[in-house]
């Protein structure tokens, strides 16, 4: 398992290399993450997050990721993470969680959960895509970093179809102008 200042480290690499120039499905079960978002807007309501922020969106990576602010000292971060997130179900709230924020960078972590669903890396590249189209529609200019999905004991078994996921994105993203792929 990954250690807090080496996520620390890759993240801030991807965003060093994020400023260097460079309709998916949504899941049937989309809505069990209502109240999850409902909480974010509560808080963006009482107090609304800083435009230009950075935003971490994503699955328990993120969500359970309580240090940021300190791992990631001079940079304003707002952090969208949700518990058992999929990439469809980031597609699904971006609106809500993302766009909304008017961010200056916006770095994802998804894709776990859905090969762990038993979803293809094929599948995770187009939800991935659906998910940079809506972004881009509202935040056109806004680098987006994709930041692999790692194995963890617990899924051990998973390893290799997440690094064809891994690869499949990175392939893409290589091909696109303001994305990054940050490997972890």
């Amino acid at each position: 398992m990954r250690s807090t200042s080496t996520f620390a480290l890759a993240i801030l690499a991807g965003l060093f290399w994020a400023a260097v120039p460079s309709k998916a499905q949504t899941n049937a079960s989309s809505n069990r993450f209502e109240s999850n978002i409902r909480v974010y807007e509560a808080a963006d309501k009482a107090n609304a997050p800083p435009k230009g922020a950075i935003v971490f969106a994503g699955d328990s990576q993120f969500f359970r990721w309580k240090t940021l602010a300190e791992d990631l000292p001079g940079y304003t971060i707002v952090n969208r993470g949700v518990d058992s997130f999929q990439t469809s179900d980031l597609v699904y709230f971006a609106d809500r969680i993302v766009t909304a924020c008017q961010p200056r960078l916006v770095v994802i972590n998804v894709g776990g959960n859905d090969v762990h669903t038993g979803k293809s890396p094929e599948q995770v590249l187009a939800d991935f895509k659906t998910f940079v189209a809506k972004v881009r529609a509202k935040l056109p200019e806004v680098p987006i970093v994709f930041a692999c999905t790692t194995p963890c004991p617990e899924r051990w078994s998973e390893v290799d179809k997440r690094k064809q996921a891994n690869e499949t994105v990175k392939a893409y993203v290589a091909t696109q102008p303001g994305l990054k792929f940050v490997d972890m």
